[in-house]
């Protein structure tokens, strides 16, 4: 048997194998605890983007524990943040179940499909990412079915960045930004905008989800929406899916073509309450932005924010 050896230097793990050293960057995954005033920092990179995340607690929770959670796994660029649903039996189980089961998932599907990530087509890739999520859906059921005393819900993004692209799925309300030179964009489009959108067109459709690969037909007016879009403080995503709950769950897709310099911000809703004018465009840091958003923080939720560059 081979004698494998593992040492982690300045974020990188390092592998020590019969065929020479394997750099793997280190995952991170978010603890269900966290002290309150506490902010969580995280700063890191893969071989294409740059990452700041921050996560800080309600300061009114009295039990040590945090509803929001992320993973970060830059070997394979996919970043996803979740936000345990309050009503649940326990919005930081809830939440904790992403980084708990997420990468196993993603590394579960690519030994299926038999090909590294950078050798998968965008079909495949977007077949992939729905099928995690439908996975981590069904592990969520599973759960609630035999455990119905301790019911888990979670909303939940995740953006994979493919060759020039960002790929995101999204189910609920932890929303997406991206930030070009033209402005910012929210790229999650809330369910409920959905609905009202085909009532204001007399639309007799209602789309359950949304999937910008297959079909980016919507049945009423997209310059609308899109001119609402690139107002962050207009469009929120309310909770009409939920990872966990059976009833109304949907899988929402978009893709964003990226140039250098774009920022992408995933966030939970209360990172975001307080934060209607959002700037990620300037001349600081990735740090000192993140370090800005967390200022603004609302004070009354979990709140989570991770920036990509």
């Amino acid at each position: 048997m081979d004698m494998v050896l593992q040492r982690i230097y300045n974020g990188e793990q390092f592998v020590f194998g019969r065929e020479g050293v394997e750099i793997r960057r280190m995952s991170y995954f978010g603890g269900e605890e966290l002290e309150v005033g506490k902010t969580e920092r995280i700063t890191g990179s893969s071989d294409i983007v740059s990452f700041e995340l921050r996560r800080k607690s309600n300061p009114e929770r009295k039990d040590g524990r945090v509803g929001d959670n992320y993973c970060i796994l830059p070997d394979l660029d996919v970043y996803a943040v979740a936000d345990g649903v309050s009503n649940s039996f326990s919005d930081s189980r809830s939440a904790v179940g992403i980084s708990k089961y997420l990468e196993k998932l993603w590394q579960k599907n690519l030994d299926k499909s038999g090909k590294e990530i950078s050798d998968l087509s965008l079909q495949k890739m977007h077949n992939l990412m729905l099928k995690v999520v439908s996975d981590l859906q069904e592990i969520f059921l599973r759960h609630n079915k035999k455990n119905p005393e301790m019911f888990l819900a979670t909303t939940f993004s995740m953006v994979k960045i493919y060759e020039k692209y960002c790929l995101v799925v999204s189910v609920g309300d932890s929303p997406v930004f991206l930030q070009k030179k033209e402005g910012i964009e929210q790229i999650t489009i809330a369910q409920d905008t959905i609905r009202q959108g085909t009532k204001d067109n007399d639309g007799n459709y209602l789309p359950t989800s949304i999937d910008e690969l297959d079909s980016a037909e919507l049945n009423f007016d997209k310059r609308n929406l899109q001119t609402r879009q690139k107002n962050p403080g207009i469009i929120r995503n309310n909770p009409t899916s939920l990872l966990g709950r059976e009833e109304g769950f949907s899988i929402d897709f978009y893709m964003r073509k990226l140039k250098d310099g774009n920022k992408i911000l995933l966030a939970t809703d209360g990172a975001v309450k307080a934060n209607d004018i959002l700037s990620l465009d300037s001349g600081n840091t990735l740090s000192q932005v993140a370090d800005t958003l967390t200022d603004n923080f609302d004070g009354s939720d979990d709140a989570t924010i991770l920036i990509l560059e």
